[in-house]
């Protein structure tokens, strides 16, 4: 629990990907590499995101979530 609140610490209590404030009620924490890819369960293969965005993300890497949600903000703009 130390950890994750040094890593919300350090995140500056913003999703590490949208940016988006965070709160005890919203706050997730999130394997950067998924560990059905590979990722080991440690502090340093995880990060804290806004809680729906990590429901939309689910088991996407980083790369992989951040490309799809170009392709849908190019397809709808």
């Amino acid at each position: 629990m130390k950890n994750v609140l040094q890593l919300l610490n350090w995140q500056d209590y913003r999703c590490a990907l949208t940016g988006r404030l965070l709160t005890p009620d919203d706050a997730s924490l999130d394997h950067i590499v998924p560990v059905r890819d590979g990722g080991e369960h440690v502090i340093e293969n995880t990060q804290i995101l806004h809680r729906d965005i990590n429901r939309a993300k689910s088991i996407l890497t980083n790369e992989t979530f951040i490309k799809m949600c170009r392709e849908v903000a190019s397809h709808t703009s």
